[in-house]
């Protein structure tokens, strides 16, 4: 069974994700660089602003240097967090990204 506490964080973070995206499109409306860059900014404003107990921005990329992944770190790799893969604002885990993947060198 799923505690009320559990069921409100999913709640914030699916807010925080949502306000993430808004935030993200406005970022890159008024500068252009690449959209990693403002994908961690906006992930970084939402931490703060929606209280989210995470320990920072983090990034993964492939061999070749090219930003793969970008999420909050929660501590824990199969914990609930928002992540930006493929141009999209996820609510996953780092960890079930990198296994639905099939291969940890290729997310």
């Amino acid at each position: 069974m799923i505690h009320p506490k559990q069921i409100d964080e999913v709640k914030n973070l699916e807010r925080a994700r949502n306000w993430t995206r808004k935030r993200f499109n406005a970022l890159r409306e008024g500068e252009r660089c690449h959209p990693s860059h403002h994908a961690a900014q906006a992930m970084k404003e939402a931490e703060k602003r929606y209280q989210l107990e995470t320990f920072g921005v983090e990034g993964d990329c492939t061999e070749n240097g090219g930003i793969d992944i970008i999420y909050l770190n929660t501590g824990d790799t199969y914990a609930l967090t928002i992540v930006y893969h493929d141009n999209k604002f996820k609510l996953t885990s780092w960890g079930d990204l990198v296994e639905a993947a099939g291969t940890p060198d290729r997310y």
